[in-house]
């Protein structure tokens, strides 16, 4: 899986469940590093969603892997930066915008910037985020 979040080059080349995330620019193979999620304190989301996750923010995105339960979710917001999520495990059924689909795993989508969403799971399900974080 490769995704270009801004059109700039940088490409997420790896997504792996155990939360090692890898950057290349530009094929060079710069890296920012492993993450590993099991050693990162879990938190709740927030007050939009009933997740409850595992945040690392580097270099103006925020990367996150996020547990929900069958029936919950994250109720309508935006964020000012651009949302990638992919499904790990379980389904999600997200609205972005007034577009309504089900992903299951390995399925992602993406929410652009100042866009509102929303996400309802229809099973047990584990998810990584990544969003860019504007300042």
């Amino acid at each position: 899986m490769s995704i270009d979040i801004d059109g700039s080059g940088c490409r997420w080349s790896k997504l792996f469940v155990r939360g090692t995330v890898e950057v290349v620019r530009d094929g060079k193979g710069e890296c920012m590093g492993n993450i590993d999620f099991d050693e990162i304190s879990q938190r709740s989301v927030g007050p939009y969603s009933d997740g409850v996750g595992k945040f690392v923010g580097v270099n103006g995105l925020e990367i996150s892997r996020v547990e929900f339960t069958k029936g919950r979710g994250g109720g309508a917001h935006q964020h000012d930066g651009y949302q990638v999520v992919v499904v790990v495990s379980g389904r999600m059924a997200p609205q972005v915008g007034e577009e309504h689909f089900e992903v299951g795993p390995g399925g992602a989508w993406i929410v652009p910037a100042d866009t509102e969403h929303e996400a309802r799971c229809l099973s047990d399900a584990v998810v990584v985020s990544i969003r860019e974080i504007r300042k």
